[in-house]
């Protein structure tokens, strides 16, 4: 299984709106001579990450599969919410 840590660069282009009295969700808020970047950072970056990164998207090495039955030689154990699926007939 492949649940480790990905890693990756990552570049983003800003070009925001910073006014005194800011406007929810359009521009941020400019308080004196100082900007706080960091509400401004969180939200260009959440849209930039992928959905579902995965190795390959990250350009890692491809995971390797664990067998988790070495003991089994009939498949992986059936989830038994599933169970009742097993009975219908196609």
């Amino acid at each position: 299984m492949c649940l480790g840590d990905l890693s990756d660069d990552l570049g983003v282009a800003v070009n925001e709106l910073f006014e005194a009295h800011s406007v929810d969700g359009e521009t941020y808020p400019l308080v004196g001579h100082e900007i706080d970047l960091e509400q401004l950072v969180r939200d260009t970056v959440l849209l930039e990450l992928p959905l579902a990164p995965t190795c390959a998207s990250t350009g890692a090495a491809p995971c390797q599969p664990v067998d988790v039955n070495d003991d089994a030689d009939d498949g992986p154990p059936v989830d038994p919410r599933w169970s009742a699926l097993s009975e219908l007939e196609l």
